[in-house]
């Protein structure tokens, strides 16, 4: 488990290298779906890495790229609606739904029943001069292939940009391109008016909409 700030990435023995990015999105930011997984023992991988973070609860954060484990065999013969996806949040799993118990049965459970909501997937262009800072407080895990969120600067001159960026966000592509964490931030800096592909969580996506 790698820690960083407020944000816990929970590897589900998945090798890191191998992740997949595809994102799925709905026009219903409420958009719900149950997923049963079953697996011969707690030794058989998920085959996804879950992330934790207190703004935005627990999702999935990368999926498998091969059928070796379980959630990429799931994925393989469900509906597109069905499918497990990056960004994913968790509503329950087992019936639990506070992070230490979704965590626990994603260890100890054979039998998983999920309730998941998808993220909502939009674009922000920012205007940025070429190196210069764009106005994010951002975290990321060691390996991971996402940017959160942790803070905006009230006083940059970007400011006007982030009107529809929230706290808890996952920047996921940067002008298009995905990439671990590392390259993310590199392509941002370097790169002048940039296009952050923005992936919101159902809990950010509920406030929005004034849910509880």
């Amino acid at each position: 488990r790698y820690a960083k700030g407020d944000l816990v990435l929970m590897e589900e023995r998945m090798p890191v290298a191998q992740p997949v990015q595809t994102l799925c999105f709905t026009s219903d930011p409420l958009y719900t779906f149950e997923a049963t997984l079953l697996r011969e023992s707690v030794d058989e991988p998920w085959g996804v890495l879950i992330e934790k973070h207190k703004q935005v609860g627990v999702h999935i954060g990368a999926v498998q790229s091969d059928d070796a484990s379980v959630v990429p065999r799931y994925n393989s013969s469900a509906s597109p609606e069905l499918r497990i996806c990056p960004g994913d949040f968790v509503v329950s799993a087992n019936g639990a739904s506070t992070q230490p118990d979704i965590r626990r049965e994603f260890k100890e459970a054979t039998t998983l029943v999920l309730r998941l909501r998808r993220a909502r997937i939009f674009e922000q262009r920012v205007p940025k001069a070429k190196g210069a800072p764009i106005g994010l407080s951002l975290t990321h895990t060691q390996d991971g292939a996402a940017l959160y969120v942790k803070g905006i600067d009230e006083a940059s001159a970007l400011r006007a940009c982030f009107a529809d960026i929230a706290v808890g966000d996952r920047i996921v592509r940067v002008n298009g391109r995905s990439g671990k964490a590392a390259e993310l931030v590199q392509e941002m800096t370097d790169g002048e008016a940039v296009v952050l592909t923005i992936s919101r969580t159902a809990m950010a996506a509920m406030a929005d909409l004034g849910g509880a």
